[in-house]
């Protein structure tokens, strides 16, 4: 069985572009903006979600903050997909519960196997 990913991004190009190199390994759901995130968390369980940092309107923290203070998603693993690459944010998303931080544009290969990284240690902690 598939793992799901979610996908949260206010860019289509980057959302195909994601689904396209997922597809294979992953079932993928994915949203441009917060608000639409938590509207599919309520039919969709991801195993694991990839976030952008800089979104209109509720942007990658305030999808962070309110992942980790819900008792239902607060152990669902984030990874921070952005292209902002300032050592302050990429610290602060890490402060935030993010579980990795990868910058845009990413190769294929290393979105992959980061994902299946996290996941493995995700499936490790709870086993």
């Amino acid at each position: 069985m598939k793992r799901t990913v979610l996908v949260i991004d206010d860019d289509k190009v980057i959302l195909d572009m994601i689904q396209g190199v997922l597809a294979d390994k992953f079932d993928v759901s994915a949203v441009n903006d917060g608000q639409k995130a938590f509207r599919v968390l309520e039919r969709v369980r991801p195993d694991i979600i990839l976030l952008d940092l800089k979104m209109p309107g509720m942007d990658g923290y305030d999808v962070i903050s309110r992942l980790k203070v819900n008792q239902e998603y607060k152990n669902i693993p984030v990874i921070f997909l952005t292209a902002v690459t300032d050592e302050y944010s990429e610290t602060k998303c890490f402060e935030a519960g993010a579980e990795d931080y990868i910058c845009k544009p990413f190769t294929a290969n290393a979105l992959t196997a980061r994902i299946e990284r996290v996941l493995n240690i995700q499936d490790c902690v709870l086993s």
